[in-house]
């Protein structure tokens, strides 16, 4: 759904005469459209401090796993190879 026009803009404007096909002697009028405006495209890359903190959350993440599989691997080691 289009917005509401805003009142400090020119209502569309309207053409008339020939309109290129088959239009003859009807003489219809064609409404010329407003091109609509796009929306600033995001930014594909995240500022600098944002990627700091995303590269370091990521990092954190990681470093969880290898810790948790290195416990894991000590406590079956421990359960499995009692001399040591």
């Amino acid at each position: 759904m289009s917005p509401p026009p805003r009142p400090d803009m020119d209502p569309p404007r309207v053409r008339k005469g020939k309109t290129g096909r088959g239009a003859g002697a009807r003489g219809s009028q064609r409404v010329a459209s407003r091109t609509s405006r796009r929306a600033a495209p995001e930014d594909p890359a995240p500022s600098g401090s944002e990627a700091a903190r995303e590269c370091a959350v990521q990092l954190r993440k990681i470093g969880d796993k290898k810790n948790l599989q290195q416990r894991i691997l000590n406590l079956i080691s421990k359960l499995f190879c009692p001399g040591t």
